[in-house]
């Protein structure tokens, strides 16, 4: 006889939340410019969110680097 197997839905753990301070990071090979922000969105590693220069107030899509970096290339 064989066994009903269950679907599991993984979901990628949450590295940064909403409101979250974090070290952004911007580099396009010859210029590296690093800055703090705050997330808009949360998301797990390798995702894209949405962030808020602290500085200037510009909103940028960055890529989740770790639990508190995020790089826009």
């Amino acid at each position: 006889k064989g066994h009903n197997l269950k679907k599991i839905i993984l979901t990628p753990l949450v590295s940064i939340y909403k409101g979250q301070k974090v070290n952004f990071i911007y580099n396009s090979g010859l210029i590296k410019i690093s800055s703090k922000a705050i997330a808009l969105e949360k998301g797990a590693v390798q995702q894209d969110i949405l962030v808020k220069i602290e500085s200037t107030g510009k909103k940028l899509i960055a890529s989740i680097v770790d639990e508190q970096t995020v790089i826009r290339r």
